[in-house]
């Protein structure tokens, strides 16, 4: 289950900060692939948005193999329910956990992804589980930890977005993030971007300034 991910030095970021009293501490659970295509990879994606956000200032970014430590630990082959996320949230310590999945999935020129992100905030995971319960001698029991329903959890916030490269607003955005961040020798150019792993970088990169817009609007000055 585990997997080995390069933890890269934080660049210079390119977001605006987010709005937060300190630094957002946050665990990215691999993405779930709910599309029925073979040709995505989810760890792949995983480690692409793991890197984009990252590089936003003030948020502290888990990194992957610790989150699939974790769920080994805590005997989770994937998550299933709020209950597993709050488990992990615990166990990793973090103010939140962002939960991925993608929803459609076409490869081919021009690709096509739909993607959804489910943000879960710490208060809320505190102020819902019950006092004393630890994740860790829970997983080590072997026993189902049921939530009752006066402590069901939802996340506190939602993305949603699907990237088609026919549309010519999609273009539009591949266009000006492969002006900024591509290598002016690069023959294909912007193109290069069409490209599997390419598109999910940038896919990525439009949906941590989305996220990062949320965690602004559930803290507001």
């Amino acid at each position: 289950m585990l997997m080995a991910f390069a933890g890269c030095p934080k660049p210079q970021s390119n977001y605006r900060s987010p709005y937060y009293p300190r630094t957002w501490n946050v665990a990215i659970v691999p993405f779930i692939n709910h599309s029925g295509s073979i040709a995505i990879n989810p760890l792949a994606l995983t480690d692409s948005f793991f890197t984009e956000l990252q590089m936003a200032d003030r948020v502290e970014v888990v990194a992957v193999n610790r989150v699939l430590a974790a769920m080994e630990h805590l005997k989770m082959n994937s998550i299933e329910s709020p209950a597993d996320v709050s488990l992990l949230a615990q166990e990793l310590q973090v103010d939140a956990v962002i939960v991925g999945e993608v929803m459609g999935y076409d490869p081919y020129k021009p690709p096509r992804i739909e993607l959804r992100l489910q943000i879960y905030e710490k208060p809320e995971l505190n102020n819902q589980v019950p006092v004393g319960v630890n994740p860790g001698e829970i997983a080590r029991a072997g026993t189902t930890f049921i939530l009752t329903p006066g402590y069901q959890l939802s996340p506190s916030r939602q993305v949603s977005r699907i990237f088609d490269a026919d549309r010519k607003d999609v273009i539009d955005k591949i266009k000006a993030y492969a002006k900024a961040y591509s290598d002016e020798n690069d023959p294909a150019g912007w193109e290069a971007y069409l490209t599997s792993q390419k598109y999910l970088r940038f896919t990525s990169y439009v949906l941590v300034g989305d996220v990062l817009e949320e965690i602004s609007a559930m803290h507001p000055n």
